[in-house]
C-alpha cells in the first residue's frame, strides 16, 4: 500500500514503500492513556494511604477518650487507674496499625482548672519508622505522611466515696 502526498502545486506524489508519514498518529492514544492511568493510579494510592493514616489517627483519638472515661470512674489506686487506661486504649485500637510501633502513656496530675486530679492519656504511633506504615509507601509519598501520629485526652477524676 502506498501513501499519496500532495505537493503545494496540487500534484500528487507517491511516497516510497517503507517510508512512514510524519503526521501518522497511530499509537498516540495508547501513550496518552498509559501516562494518564499511571498518574491516576498514583493519585488513588495517595488518597487511600492518606485516608488510612487519618483513620488510624481518628481511632487513636477515640481510644484515648475511651481510656480516660474508663479511668475516671475506675475504683482503685492511681496506679490501677493508669494500668486500666493503658489497657483500654490498647484494646480499643486492637487490629489497627502494626504491633510494636505504638506507645501509650498515662499520667495522673493535678488539674489546671477546677482542682482535683486529672488523668492524661497520650497515644503515640511511630508511623515514620520502617515497617510501621499501614500500607507500603510509594517512593516519595513518605514525604507527605507524618513521622508520628499523636492523640491525647484528659479528664478529671471523680473522687471516690
Amino acid at each position: 500500500m502506498t501513501t499519496v502526498r500532495k505537493r503545494s502545486g496540487g500534484t500528487a506524489v507517491r511516497a516510497p514503500r517503507g517510508e512512514r508519514r510524519l503526521d501518522d498518529e497511530r499509537g498516540v492514544a495508547l501513550v496518552e492513556f498509559s501516562l494518564v492511568v499511571v498518574m491516576l493510579c498514583v493519585l488513588l494510592y495517595g488518597i487511600v494511604a492518606f485516608g488510612m493514616t487519618m483513620a488510624l489517627r481518628q481511632s487513636m483519638g477515640q481510644a484515648t477518650g475511651e481510656a480516660v472515661r474508663a479511668a475516671i470512674v475506675f475504683p482503685g489506686t492511681d496506679a490501677e487507674k493508669i494500668a486500666e487506661a493503658q489497657n483500654i486504649a490498647l484494646d480499643t485500637t486492637d487490629g489497627l496499625g502494626k504491633p510494636g510501633f505504638s506507645d501509650i502513656e498515662a499520667a495522673i496530675a493535678g488539674c489546671t482548672t477546677g482542682g482535683g486530679d486529672c488523668i492524661t492519656v497520650t497515644y503515640v504511633y511511630r508511623y515514620g519508622e520502617p515497617g510501621a506504615a499501614i500500607i507500603p509507601p510509594l517512593p516519595g509519598l513518605g514525604l507527605l505522611l507524618p513521622n508520628t501520629l499523636t492523640a491525647t485526652a484528659t479528664g478529671q477524676i471523680v473522687p471516690g466515696p
